[in-house]
């Protein structure tokens, strides 16, 4: 992981390149007489770097949209979980305790396939099979089709989420790392002027101060 090479709060290091550019604009004939190459196209540069770090998307951003989809995952398992508590309740209607359709819903699987996504996603899919098998006995009961197909919709609405959520969090990595880099981009020209200004206004410790990184 690439680690930032400037200290303190991003933010506070953007405004900081803010202000030492606008110096470097105001003083940038002597700078440019100790380095032809402190010009106008490097201010240009500058501030297209600073530009960038303010517009690629900051950390707490992409925590936030983390924590949306967490909830999301959480709201897609508690919808499955209740596609069951229905289908065990019509199950219960249409069918005695020690029947075969009641083991062959295994309702007591439950427990065990509720710990992970993975799990949960194929024990309703077998359910929905198994629903749908039944499905005539289950209807003159009272369940309709589309709590049946639930089984099978709640299903696939919680894979969904969960790959959505994986995905985001490789996704974050990435984006941190775009951040850091770009803010790094940023800071190397600040250091790059820094340490002009030394020899710049080697005869100016006050404006020498002005270029200070602290």
């Amino acid at each position: 992981m690439e680690t930032r090479i400037f200290s303190g709060q991003d933010t506070a290091a953007i405004e900081k390149a803010k202000t030492m550019c606008a110096l470097a604009s105001q003083h940038l004939a002597a700078l440019a007489a100790f380095d032809a190459g402190l010009d106008a196209a490097f201010i240009l540069q500058w501030q297209q770097a600073i530009n960038a770090a303010e517009n690629v998307p900051n950390d707490e951003t992409t925590v936030d949209q983390q924590m949306q989809l967490t909830t999301r995952v959480d709201q897609c398992h508690e919808q499955c979980i209740m596609a069951v508590n229905d289908l065990r309740y019509y199950a219960g209607k249409s069918f005695s305790k020690d029947s075969e359709e009641m083991a062959l819903f295994n309702f007591k699987g439950l427990v065990k396939a509720r710990v992970a996504v993975s799990r949960l996603v194929v024990y309703l899919k077998v359910l929905h099979i198994a629903a749908t098998n039944q499905a005539a006995q289950l209807t003159v009961n009272g369940m309709t089709l589309i709590q049946i197909d639930a089984l099978r919709d709640t299903a696939n609405a919680l894979l969904q989420a969960d790959v959505d959520q994986e995905y985001h969090k490789h996704y974050r990595l990435m984006l941190t790392r775009r951040r850091i880099a770009t803010l790094n981009k940023m800071w190397d020209l600040c250091r790059q002027v820094h340490q002009a200004s030394r020899s710049a206004f080697r005869d100016s410790p006050a404006k020498q101060s002005m270029f200070d990184l602290g």
